[in-house]
């Protein structure tokens, strides 16, 4: 007899007596599964795709060139000016696409309707699946937003400065203080500079370019208690319809502040940056809130702007012509049931289990736009009010 995958027996079955609904442990979720731009990964072009990335010059003045007065007294000057010269560069960035699966316990249908208010049960299964399937797309979204980031613009906010990145990371250097506004503005200077105002603002304030600014709530909430005049420099904006869907309505310094509550956090192990998960699988395997994530002592605050990384996504594809069929999947992680035939194991195809591909690449466009800072955080820290 061939191997067959174990049946999961998850589903909770009457024994004494089991009453009520079916309760739901929550989960809270991102702005960066939707925050990406997105775009298709070209079919016939291998795994690996690079584009060419035209890139902002000046003119090289040279001797005699520029702006000259025109002599009548001196021939020629006016028919053959010297040119100064305006030169194009250009450069190219390279994006491969990568694949996640992920695929749930097998259920029997035999067995699950013996299970107590099995169709609820397995709704929630399904709904658990799909959760966890967001989770996977915020993460790899947030991971390779910062991976593009150059290392120059890798903050650790430290003794009232930004120190720059080496080596591909951040400095192994532990923040002093959290967020402030002022590290906030001197950025947000900087982009206004760089041009990234140009197709990478929000809205517009006083004819100056607003950008977002992902933060969690703690973060936030420093924020406005650091800065006493925070409340004089709120503004009502209506931002573009990106940002709408997450209640973004109000304007502080020129950025829109998005919360992210699973905001990437760290610890300081031996001169080396350890990531500190949000979730946390138990003894009984069940994932909780990590207690080294609510313990963690750094955070990062990272600066979005759309030029910075898109997001290739592989169309769907149901035939390769000269009469091939076959399933056409949906490559953004859309849940699907599978209960294919098997003579030994799955004879009357009522053993199957909910399946989701992922795929993409990411592809970086104007990675100089995007600004990460690693910032404090104060866990311990709490206050106190005395009785009256």
């Amino acid at each position: 007899m061939p191997s067959c995958d174990t049946i999961n027996t998850y589903l909770a079955s009457e024994s004494g007596r089991i009453s009520g609904d079916i309760a739901r442990r929550g989960r809270i979720s991102s702005p960066w599964v939707a925050l990406l731009t997105k775009d298709f990964f070209p079919d016939e072009m291998g795994e690996t795709i690079t584009r060419v990335i035209q890139q902002r010059t000046i003119p090289t003045v040279g001797a005699g060139a520029g702006w000259n007065n025109i002599a009548l007294s001196t021939p020629n000057t006016g028919c053959r000016p010297t040119a100064a010269v305006l030169s194009s560069r250009n450069t190219t960035e390279t994006a491969q696409i990568a694949e996640y699966v992920l695929d749930s316990d097998p259920i029997c249908i035999s067995d699950a309707r013996m299970r107590y208010k099995f169709r609820q049960q397995v709704s929630e299964v399904k709904r658990n699946f799909e959760k966890n399937v967001i989770d996977i797309w915020e993460d790899r979204n947030r991971s390779e937003y910062v991976a593009a980031i150059p290392d120059a613009n890798k903050y650790v906010f430290v003794g009232g400065a930004l120190v720059a990145g080496t080596g591909g990371d951040f400095v192994t250097t532990a923040p002093d203080s959290q967020i402030h506004q002022d590290a906030l503005d001197s950025i947000r200077w900087k982009l206004i500079h760089d041009g990234g105002g140009e197709e990478g603002a929000y809205g517009q304030v006083d004819g100056t370019p607003v950008f977002t600014v992902l933060m969690s709530s703690e973060q936030q909430r420093s924020l406005i208690k650091g800065n006493p005049d925070i409340r004089q420099d709120y503004r009502y904006a209506d931002p573009k319809e990106l940002l709408k869907p997450f209640g973004v309505k109000r304007v502080y310094a020129g950025l829109y502040h998005l919360i992210d509550d699973k905001a990437p956090r760290w610890d300081l192990v031996e001169d080396e940056w350890e990531p500190v998960p949000f979730y946390l699988e138990n003894e009984a395997g069940i994932a909780i809130v990590n207690p080294a994530y609510e313990a963690a002592t750094a955070e990062d605050v990272i600066l979005y702007h759309p030029k910075v990384v898109k997001c290739l996504m592989q169309k769907p594809l149901s035939s390769l012509g000269a009469g091939t069929d076959f399933r056409a999947w949906n490559y953004s992680g859309e849940v699907s049931w599978v209960n294919e035939y098997d003579k030994d194991c799955n004879k009357y195809k009522d053993n199957g289990y909910w399946s989701a591909r992922l795929r993409a690449a990411y592809l970086s466009e104007t990675p100089e736009y995007g600004y990460a800072i690693r910032v404090l955080r104060c866990p311990g820290s709490l206050g106190t009010t005395a009785c009256p």
